[in-house]
């Protein structure tokens, strides 16, 4: 292959379904054949580096991860003392909790700081209103709000237009999604197209740049990648402008657009 090929790949909803797995176990395996011919196959994600490491070794990938909406990068082998920044971004975690502490303190909400993948979701039951924060995130928030342990996406809704509000965060996207119930808190200088585009420029300006997501965040991605494809559960608007949609959800949708890759980008 002449060209070098880098996929983009989404996690939450595009890799893995709203509990967090994978509706298939055979994407490592096309990833490989892929690797094998050429293909490069990075992260470009919400999530912080500490969550996406476990996914980038459980589907063998081989490229760049975009970390957090966009802030920082880290190439293989994926050190975290190796991060590159990709716009110059303020360590809010101190400011985050200043801000949510009085809140929780007003609404009776039960505020946890945690791992939000692998949270204690039976420890959560007993509470009506729980506010849980990705421990790891450093420049952009994760909440995830939980009423008895079960998630609540109206109240993630009123989470959010409470910090907007009443918060300190005007430089700042907030937003709330009904899939996972959690409000996203993330500059407004940078997204995953901005990201993207600056790895093109550094990296890959002769590569064909190939993004696979499945919501809105993905949008500005799908502006500057080559191709944008989509798996059968991806938000309407997103589809529109998809070069391919599969009619496979999650992880077997991504599996579906990876097998079809040649006939899709006319490689044959």
């Amino acid at each position: 292959m002449d060209r070098k090929i880098l996929v983009f790949l989404d996690i939450d909803g595009t890799l893995l379904t709203p509990d967090y797995k994978t509706n298939s176990d055979d994407l490592p395996k096309v990833i490989e054949t892929l690797a094998k011919r050429g293909f490069l196959f990075g992260i470009n994600s919400n999530r912080s580096y500490e969550d996406i490491i476990p996914i980038v070794r459980q589907f063998n990938l081989n490229g760049p991860i975009i970390v957090e909406n966009g802030i920082y990068y880290v190439m293989p082998p994926y050190d975290l003392g190796s991060v590159t920044m990709i716009v110059q971004a303020e360590d809010i975690k101190e400011k985050l909790r200043n801000e949510l502490e009085p809140l929780a303190a007003r609404d009776g909400a039960y505020l946890k700081w945690s791992d939000t993948v692998n949270m204690d979701r039976t420890g959560l039951a007993k509470y009506p209103l729980a506010w849980v924060a990705n421990i790891f995130r450093k420049y952009t928030a994760s909440i995830h709000v939980r009423s008895f342990g079960e998630k609540n996406p109206e109240l993630a809704r009123e989470l959010a237009d409470l910090i907007v509000k009443e918060g300190n965060f005007a430089d700042y996207h907030v937003k709330a999604t009904s899939v996972f119930s959690n409000v996203l808190i993330f500059p407004k200088s940078t997204d995953k197209g901005v990201a993207i585009s600056m790895l093109k420029k550094i990296f890959f300006q002769d590569s064909t740049i190939v993004l696979i997501g499945d919501d809105l965040a993905d949008m500005p991605g799908a502006q500057i990648a080559d191709f944008m494809f989509a798996p059968s559960n991806a938000d309407s608007e997103l589809k529109d402008v998809a070069d391919f949609v599969s009619d496979y959800s999650y992880t077997q949708g991504v599996i579906d657009i990876l097998n079809r890759v040649d006939g899709i980008l006319d490689l044959e």
